[in-house]
């Protein structure tokens, strides 16, 4: 077995968090910004995005560039689907703001202490199916962030002869 622990250990020691959260934040605002503005502009709620799009692409680009094997990636990957998830509901929500009061600028919104009646707007327009979308979008972003053994590798770590 000593083979198999050689390889488990060159795999912990090619993760890397910091590059996870690298590449983990720019896939999270562009999703949350996606997803905002789409949103926001058509008015149309559209949960299913964050399930299909924002924990795929935030948890795959941890894994990308994580490339790790522990609990903690996913984790990480969990908490930046969960960050960009809200980003995107937060920017949805200022961007209704904004077209239901056309005679000011987002400025001027946020000049005049709008944050706690945006925060008031996105709590108020949460249901159900949005935690429901939420709550499988942060599952997705632990899924899919964490690096996953090869059917190769496993059998390599069986029989400690070398993957085929």
């Amino acid at each position: 077995m000593p083979s198999a622990r050689r390889f488990l250990e060159r795999l912990r020691q090619r993760q890397s968090l910091l590059r996870a959260f690298a590449l983990g934040v720019p896939a999270l605002a562009l999703m949350g910004f996606l997803w905002g503005v789409v949103n926001g502009i058509s008015g149309v709620p559209l949960e299913w995005l964050p399930f299909i799009g924002m924990g795929y692409m935030v948890g795959t680009s941890v894994r990308a560039a994580g490339k790790g094997i522990d609990r903690r990636f996913g984790v990480v990957g969990a908490v930046l689907t969960l960050l960009g998830c809200l980003v995107s509901r937060f920017l949805a929500v200022s961007i209704t703001l904004g077209f239901q009061n056309p005679g000011l600028s987002n400025f001027t919104l946020l000049a005049e202490g709008t944050l706690g009646l945006r925060l008031r707007l996105l709590l108020d327009s949460t249901d159900w199916y949005n935690l429901a979308a939420l709550v499988l979008s942060v599952c997705q972003g632990y899924y899919f962030a964490r690096y996953r053994i090869t059917p190769q590798e496993m059998s390599y770590l069986a029989d400690e002869g070398p993957p085929s």
